[in-house]
């Protein structure tokens, strides 16, 4: 049986996709001196294969690329690949709102399980919450497209986003990284790497971001988008022989910014009226208002009258009208322990691994001055996995295989705080009759201390069970058949109690229990005593088809049929007055085919993928408002989705000095079944799937010998229109955008610096991260805007 290696991977060259993602900023790494394109070599089927034999879509980004590319984090390598977005929370970068195909999470409630899965060294992530890492110590990052599930972890339906981590190098190395920027940003990284005795080698890096925010609120004057992170890794790896590897690894990172600003962008100052008298008790001497003029929070608690004043007219200003502390908290950390056997039989991997992750932020979500409607999340998550590899071949390498198991325990707790409504000081003496109070809405003090209160408690413990994997079997020299299929057993526990918190007596229009008086109720509704308990366990069976074909040694086409699944839930806010509601999984129908081609002497490299997708039981973020007193967002099934497009990449070296790259990424979505009473719409389209997507680069290296080298580099990006959330309400809209980023620099002669000027959004393209337009049921609609152009210089060096 032909050796399995497993010894350090190969340093990656630059992205050349397998059906898709343009190696927009993946450069593509070119062998010095050599006429064309290098091999790319990925570990997407757990062992070590040229890109162009893996039938699936993947694109990789090496260290050099990413370096290239002037890319800092996870989240920034989305911005350049077809048919793949990231959208962001109230923290920003840290977290992982990924979407593949118009496939991810649009929530970042503990609740809901990401669409995408992210891995950190073959590590699953549960949850999205500061998923994001710091790329400075990645050996490479592979995007994958569709199902994922006959080799990796779990809720991989949209695909898997892995980062590998650099190994301890053979012989000792240092490397070191200055980054300086507009908004003051200084961003410093170094590693120091090497073998400690024959057998152990070991891997030390550090890294430090910050930067200040983009926008400063006129209220408080602060800033918000602020960046101020630290953290490191150490990977120590043990080869006590050629059969025999253990790695360690231990990961810390700790951001103390502030949350991402909030514009408000659209008011509708009649939401939720009231008609004159329609609380007026018999008797009662004073006549209510007549507040069918006035607008309501969905509690009715009145908006202050001056509250459209804050709306945005210039929502790309650096200036907003954001109350309260911007003050945000994200912290991770890490080990894992993985073990590699080469028998003689197969290859046997244990993956072994324990994660934290702490967050506590904020969010502004009516954009003005007024805590009207403000949140406070916190998410403490700890995570156990354990992962099983068998890998090998058999019939004297005529049958590849994969096998696992897997096992994952989650205990997470979570709290949400969401004000719903302030006060403006009443008129007269207190009265006892409801609504004990008459306010007044033209007495506009903002912030006056007091505020309205929904709180949910939420414990979750989730254990995943699952067995997956894929044959590959050489039918003939050329064709080859693939067999996959993966069983996954999931349960989850969740423990639930909900507040309504009304403690500051503010004053609205509506009865205990939903506004009590002063003080503070119980409003859940549940089969036991609070806290009140739920159990629900789900099984599913995944298999998957395919082939591939081997034209010549240029040109390979391929087909797959998979399935994916994502577990259901609970319910994960308050819900007054309603029983906590639980949704099912989710499950994806795919049909992929494509072909890898290279073209004049690998000179050209040209990739490209078409799919089809039947997407099931769509977990979907929506305002649940029907019920007056009820104003929560929700996760619901929102029916059956059609999903169909493709992806094309190019990449090409037509001198010696020049790497260019294109792609191109069309994506439909379309509803097919919605359920009865569905708050979707049939012509809405999937969050975060816009219809076209196009990225492109160059790079031109001039040698000067002993002056060493000059390089200029451009990557372009290009969005078409989309919409950031289920129901695509008007203000939900994103217009189509591109941005443009550059960078130059001077290499030494012998490689070991550069200096580097680069620019981001050099056009100063306005464009917004998030959008929510809840004007009918909140009375508001707000976004949040990406940071606009940013100047820099950094410098490498490399020992």
């Amino acid at each position: 049986m032909p050796k399995i290696t497993i010894k350090k991977p190969l340093v990656m060259a630059v992205c050349a996709a397998s059906a898709i993602t343009l190696s927009v900023q993946a450069s593509v790494a070119l062998a010095q001196g050599a006429a064309g394109l290098e091999e790319v070599i990925v570990t997407a089927q757990k062992r070590e294969q040229s890109i162009q034999d893996v039938p699936i879509s993947v694109s990789t980004f090496s260290s050099e690329s990413l370096q290239e590319a002037s890319i800092d984090t996870l989240s920034d390598v989305l911005d350049f690949a077809p048919n793949v977005r990231r959208s962001s929370g109230p923290s920003g970068n840290s977290d992982a709102f990924f979407f593949f195909r118009g496939i991810g999470q649009t929530d970042n409630n503990i609740n809901v399980d990401p669409g995408v899965g992210v891995y950190i060294d073959e590590v699953y992530l549960g949850r999205l919450q500061g998923a994001s890492f710091n790329l400075f110590d990645a050996q490479r990052v592979e995007i994958l497209r569709g199902p994922q599930g006959t080799f990796f972890g779990r809720n991989t339906m949209g695909g898997a986003v892995s980062m590998i981590t650099k190994d301890p190098s053979e012989e000792f190395s240092a490397e070191a990284r200055v980054t300086a920027g507009d908004r003051d940003r200084i961003d410093t990284a170094g590693a120091v790497s090497g073998p400690l005795t024959d057998t152990l080698g070991a891997r030390l890096s550090l890294f430090t971001r910050n930067q200040d925010g983009w926008t400063t609120s006129t209220v408080n004057n602060q800033d918000y988008g602020d960046t101020n992170e630290e953290g490191g890794r150490l990977k120590m790896v043990y080869e006590p022989s050629e059969a025999l590897r253990i790695s360690l690894g231990g990961d810390y990172a700790k951001d103390n910014g502030t949350i991402i600003g909030t514009s408000l962008i659209g008011f509708n100052p009649e939401a939720n009226t009231v008609p004159a008298g329609a609380f007026s008790p018999p008797g009662f001497p004073v006549q209510i208002p007549p507040f069918d003029l006035v607008g309501n929070s969905p509690i009715l608690i009145p908006f202050p009258l001056d509250m459209g004043d804050d709306l945005d007219t210039r929502p790309f200003d650096d200036k907003i009208y954001n109350d309260g502390t911007p003050d945000s908290m994200t912290k991770r950390r890490g080990t894992n322990l993985t073990a590699a056997w080469d028998t003689d039989l197969m290859l046997v991997k244990s993956i072994t691994a324990y994660r934290k992750v702490n967050q506590e932020t904020g969010s502004d979500l009516d954009g003005t001055g007024y805590h009207f409607y403000n949140a406070d999340f916190g998410t403490d998550s700890k995570q156990f996995t354990q992962e099983l590899q068998f890998i090998g071949d058999s019939l004297e390498g005529k049958l590849n295989w994969t096998g696992g198991l897997y096992f994952m325990n989650e205990n997470i707790a979570g709290s949400t705080d969401i004000c719903v409504g302030v006060t403006p000081p009443p008129v007269g003496p207190p009265n006892p009759f409801p609504p004990f109070w008459i306010p007044d809405p033209a007495n506009t003090q903002q912030n006056d201390g007091r505020c309205m209160l929904f709180q949910s408690l939420v414990g979750i413990k989730v254990e995943s069970y699952a067995a997956f994997g894929q044959l590959e079997y050489n039918i003939t020299d050329k064709l080859i058949g693939i067999v996959g299929a993966r069983y996954t057993d999931e349960s989850k526990n969740q423990n639930f109690r909900t507040y309504s918190n009304n403690t500051d007596e503010v004053v609205g229009w509506l009865p205990p229990p939903i506004l009590p008086f002063p003080g503070t109720i119980d409003v859940g509704v549940g089969p036991e005593n609070p806290p009140y308990k739920y159990h629900k366990s789900w099984d599913e069976f995944s298999p998957k088809l395919g082939f591939t074909y081997a034209f010549n040694d240029d040109l390979t086409t391929y087909f797959t049929w998979s399935n994916g699944f994502k577990s259901g839930g609970f319910a994960g806010r308050a819900t007054p007055g309603k029983e906590v509601e639980s949704f099912d999984p989710e499950t994806l129908e795919s049909y992929e085919g494509g072909f890898k081609s290279e073209w004049f002497d690998n000179r050209l490299r040209w990739n490209t993928a078409v799919f089809f997708s039947n997407y099931e039981d769509v977990q979907q973020l929506v305002l649940d408002a029907v019920i007056q007193g009820n104003p929560q967002f929700i996760t619901i099934n929102g029916g059956t989705n059609e999903i169909y497009g493709m992806e094309t990449e190019l990449s090409a070296v037509p001198l010696p000095e020049l790497e260019l790259g294109l792609g191109v990424g069309y994506l439909h979505t379309k509803w097919t079944d919605l359920p009865t009473g569905s708050v979707i719409e049939k012509d809405d389209e999937l969050p975060n799937a816009p219809e076209w997507s196009v990225n492109a680069s160059a790079q031109y290296t001039y040698e000067m010998g002993a002056m060493g080298a000059l390089m200029a580099r451009g990557d372009f990006a290009y969005n078409d229109s989309f919409s950031f959330q289920p129901n695509n309400n008007p203000l939900d809209i994103q217009d189509s955008y591109q941005i443009f980023n550059v960078r130059f620099a001077w290499i030494s002669p012998d490689r070991n610096w550069n200096v580097a000027v680069y620019g981001l959004n050099v056009s100063d393209e306005e464009y917004y991260m998030t959008l929510s337009d809840q004007r009918g049921d909140l009375g508001v609609a707000t976004g949040v805007s990406a940071p606009p152009r940013e100047w820099g210089m950094e410098v490498n060096y490399q020992y």
